[in-house]
């Protein structure tokens, strides 16, 4: 064996030999399992699980209005591999597969892209903690790096590696990976593309010779009516966009929530602190990303929400963003090691870290979090120029932001205690998230020992603990056991309506059959104009029915009730209004019985959780209604 050999030999045998290098990771694992339990098909992980099982049976569902009109499908190859394993392991397994495999892809991506542009192993260790720990929420409603399988998990770990490998002169496969990622999930690799574009025409300006290239070859492809391109051709007409502002008006930055825009601005904010400290490869790959980052903003905004343009709206350009918000988070730590003299304005920072790691627990917090953020940075800022009285008022107003943020956070965490239905696991979860931060870093500050591996162990072990957080309610709807009186109560139902999402996703994966309104399968609104008419039709006849589909007044999702306050229909006649204006509804299955209406239960083995009036109310009684016997 060559001395060379034997050097690579031993490197690779010293883990093995001593486990005390592998510390890091195990606090890493803990906080990520800590931070990302296992909740189910949850989320729109239902409807890329819908459309696996629609590849494999289509006639099934076929009549469902997610797929009646067209599908997101069609942009999107994750369905072609995801379909083979359902059909293998069944959905349930092959969704834990899937999310377990793209999570682990995703914490790979990022190791390699924070070794590639954070230098020093201390803050790369954190860097990491830092992407995983804090809130990973951007436009106020996605998240990067997501618990359950959907495309956006793998693209966005194809990203990462894409971006690490182009900031290591790697550009022929970067691109590649970038590819892939666009053809896995093209609104979240269009952000990595934009960044690789960019840095490579800051360094080299033939590079705009190849981007003037592939708008051209784009608006060609558009004229020839190649989709989705040619949607660029395509302004939405009034109807359309009415109901895409109401059901998709995150789309629209117009509509962002005011804690949604505080949320971009603070990851920016952060960005332009981490850029002092940043070296070379980070401080160029920070500039890319804020120069793509906000050119998104002024598209979407422009394309979007002025022009109504079909693509730029189906493209939701802004959504660049979830890159500064995972770079943000990994640099904080980075800024609270480094940032200048301890302090009244770097304590305000620390204690919107600490608010954003608990918000990944607690989501009352989110909108917290982001504004003591961004406060911190701006009198960070101030400080570094302030001087006599200047500098005080810079400091006394972080001490008044600090006590006033703190005891805020304090009453919001109260007030979500008396709601959380899993107050205990998520107490327990942010316990060892914490502790495996604070081991992580006193392993990079001590170096290991016998205790930390003990300790590293023992967290690891308690995340475990809580990884599985499925409810009672999804263990059955995603499961194969006995349908407890199920299919009997649904048999010769036909075109079903089952008020909530919940209903759709019993209806979609626990009966096999298509369902016929949810303020789920509105998604493709946003896409499809004859989907939009027809969930809009369904929609307003079914809202006088007051069912948790629709929205009470005042909230910016989905369809109004017509009463606001009503639980449900007070009488006969609102369920025969609804079935008569709609004649291709057959049956409607509610949370709640209809007074003095003859009705057909079926007590379910698990029950769902509603907010009522303040309170959790669980409700496992159906009550099935036939318009046959209303028209």
């Amino acid at each position: 064996m060559t001395a060379r050999a034997h050097t690579i030999s031993a490197r690779l045998a010293a883990p093995l030999a001593s486990p005390r290098p592998l510390i890091p990771l195990v606090f890493i694992l803990a906080m990520w399992i800590a931070a990302r339990p296992y909740y189910g098909i949850i989320h729109d992980a239902r409807l890329y699980m819908i459309q696996a099982l629609h590849a494999l049976q289509p006639a099934r569902y076929d009549r469902d209005l997610y797929f009646r009109y067209g599908s997101q499908d069609a942009f999107t190859i994750f369905t072609s591999g995801y379909k083979w394993l359902v059909a293998w392991l069944g959905p349930a397994t092959a969704h834990l597969a899937a999310a377990v495999g793209g999570g682990a892809l995703w914490l790979a991506a990022l190791f390699a892209l924070v070794w590639t542009i954070v230098p020093g192993r201390r803050e790369r260790w954190l860097a990491v903690a830092g992407a995983i720990l804090l809130d990973p929420k951007y436009g106020g409603i996605f998240n990067y790096g997501e618990a359950f399988a959907t495309p956006r998990l793998f693209a966005e770990a194809l990203v990462m590696a894409a971006l690490a490998l182009g900031v290591r002169g790697r550009a022929i496969v970067a691109w590649a990976l970038l590819v892939l990622a666009g053809l896995v999930h093209p609104l979240a690799a269009a952000g990595g593309a934009g960044v690789l574009l960019v840095r490579a025409a800051i360094a080299d300006r033939r590079a705009w010779i190849a981007i003037g290239a592939a708008a051209g070859v784009a608006l060609l492809v558009a004229a020839i009516g190649v989709e989705p391109f040619s949607r660029v051709l395509t302004r939405y007409d009034d109807a359309w966009f009415k109901i895409t502002e109401t059901r998709a008006y995150f789309v629209l930055m117009t509509h962002w929530t005011r804690w949604g825009a505080c949320q971009a601005a603070a990851a920016l904010a952060i960005l332009a602190l981490a850029w002092r400290l940043a070296e070379a490869p980070g401080r160029r790959l920070i500039v890319a990303v804020a120069i793509v980052t906000l050119a998104a903003f002024v598209v979407s905004f422009l394309g979007a929400d002025i022009a109504h343009n079909v693509l730029v709206t189906n493209l939701q350009v802004w959504r660049a963003l979830w890159l500064p918000t995972v770079l943000a988070n990994a640099f904080l730590p980075a800024i609270l090691l480094r940032e200048g003299p301890w302090g009244w304005p770097r304590t305000l920072l620390a204690t919107g870290a600490a608010i954003s790691v608990c918000a990944r627990f607690f989501p009352g917090l989110e909108m917290i979090a982001p504004v003591s953020l961004l406060l911190a940075c701006a009198l960070l800022a101030l400080q570094s120029r302030a001087s006599g009285r200047g500098a005080v008022a810079v400091r006394l107003v972080a001490l008044a932001a600090v006590g006033l943020i703190g005891g805020l956070a304090i009453a919001v965490l109260f007030l979500e205690a008396r709601t959380d239905t899993l107050l205990f696991s998520d107490a327990a979860r942010t316990g060892v998230a914490v502790m495996a931060a604070v081991g992580l870093a006193l392993a990079m500050r001590r170096g290991p020992s016998l205790s930390l591996t003990l300790v590293a162990g023992a967290l690891l072990l308690g995340a475990l603990t809580q990884a599985d957080q499925r409810t009672p309610w999804t263990r059955f709807v995603d499961g194969t056991g006995p349908d407890h009186g199920l299919n009997a109560f649904l048999s010769g139902a036909g075109a079903t309506y089952w008020e909530s999402d919940w209903g759709a996703e019993l209806l979609w994966f626990r009966r096999g059959e298509p369902s016929y309104f949810s303020c789920l399968q509105g998604t493709e609104a946003l896409f499809f104009r004859a989907e939009a008419l027809d969930y809009a039709r369904r929609g307003a006849a079914l809202s006088r029915l007051n069912t948790s589909d629709f929205a009470p007044a005042g909230d910016p999702y989905c369809i109004r009730k017509q009463d606001p306050s009503a639980l449900g229909p007070a009488g006969r006649g609102q369920i025969a209004a609804a079935c008569r204006a709609l004649p291709d509804l057959d049956a409607v299955v509610l949370d709640w019985p209809v007074p003095g209406v003859a009705t057909r239960a079926w007590t379910a083995p698990a029950y769902q959780t509603h907010i009522v009036n303040g309170r959790n109310v669980r409700i496992s009684t159906f009550y099935r209604y036939d318009c046959a016997n209303f028209r």
